[in-house]
């Protein structure tokens, strides 16, 4: 059911089942997250303010080493030099010792 949510047009439910596949250590999802460490990706959902950005990439990055996939790494540190929130650097250079 998780897999077929992938594909659901509705965006949250796709994140939700990449998320939720990502705690079972099955990375179907891996593209949706990838999307999901893009902050350009996420200010195209205009219904999606700045603290609703942070707690999205804040689940991301927390789950991300739970996949153990190399394709992640570039994201993270991407997020670790240059993002705008102090959190989200500090989460994702966290994430990255894990790797």
């Amino acid at each position: 059911v998780l897999k077929q949510a992938l594909n659901d047009p509705e965006p949250n439910v796709r994140w939700d089942a990449a998320i939720a596949l990502a705690k079972q250590k099955d990375a179907s999802g891996k593209r949706i997250f990838l999307d999901l460490l893009d902050r350009k990706y996420l200010d195209s959902f205009p219904n999606l303010d700045e603290i609703e950005q942070v707690q999205v990439l804040m689940v991301v990055i927390n789950i991300a080493p739970l996949l153990s996939d190399s394709d992640l790494v570039e994201p993270l540190t991407q997020l670790k030099n240059n993002d705008s929130n102090l959190k989200v650097r500090e989460a994702a250079r966290k994430a990255l010792l894990n790797y």
